[in-house]
């Protein structure tokens, strides 16, 4: 990856991350999958909990950004950017089955879809369609062990 060239894409893309976690926060979120056998997988989840949460993936998300275009490994950005865009779908589609628009889900659309795509785009045209694949299948336990992670750490400070 060369680090000038991909610098405005994943900087959008981080931005954008952050916009919308924040936006998430403020509007009571982020809430857990709580659909029968899916909402065991999760811990409880109050507001420390949900702050925590957030707080792990917007420092986690946008270091490794930085480490990964430092050392040049491009694919786990690209793999990155996919969970994105898949996180800002799921977020749509839960607003429209909910018939309600959940917390964050418009600005995951404005601000963080367009620059995830753009970095899919022009990485995964680089890499392969792989890290694209990757990305949102290794999202979905990455994400149950932050839950569990800011659970563990919300609890600590009890």
């Amino acid at each position: 990856m060369h680090l000038p060239k991909e610098i405005i894409p994943v900087g959008a893309m981080v931005f954008g991350l952050l916009v919308q976690n924040y936006a998430e926060w403020r509007a009571g979120g982020p809430i857990p999958p709580n659909a029968g056998p899916v909402r065991r997988v999760f811990p409880a989840v109050n507001d420390r909990t949900r702050l925590l949460a957030l707080v792990i993936v917007s420092v986690a998300v946008p270091l490794v950004c930085l480490v990964s275009s430092v050392i040049g490994v491009a694919w786990s950005i690209a793999a990155i950017a996919a969970a994105l865009v898949m996180n800002a779908i799921a977020q749509l589609a839960s607003s429209l089955l909910a018939k309600r628009i959940q917390p964050g889900a418009l600005a995951g659309l404005i601000f963080m879809l367009p620059p995830s795509l753009w970095v899919v785009m022009t990485l995964g045209s680089q890499l392969g369609w792989v890290p694209v694949v990757i990305g949102p299948l290794l999202s979905v336990p990455l994400l149950i062990g932050i839950w569990w992670l800011a659970d563990v750490l919300g609890r600590g400070r009890d």
